[in-house]
């Protein structure tokens, strides 16, 4: 058996049409990859924070305080 390995970006509506079509064929099979375990929703909500403050130039969690 011969096979090939494409990464398809599913972000874009032509990304997500190409897997749409792909997913009815017998001749193909489909993986998606393991979802990250193991960390926290805080993790992740900082991490976020983290990102948006280099992002915007404004501390975000001083934001989050005065929001809450």
């Amino acid at each position: 058996m011969q096979a090939a390995v494409a990464h398809i970006d599913l972000s874009m509506p032509s990304g997500r049409r190409i897997l749409r079509d792909l997913s009815g064929k017998k001749a193909v099979t489909i993986e998606t990859p393991a979802l990250q375990t193991g960390r926290a929703w805080r993790d992740v909500w900082n991490e976020c924070l983290d990102k948006m403050t280099n992002h915007y130039g404004v501390d975000m969690r001083t934001l989050q305080t005065q929001v809450v």
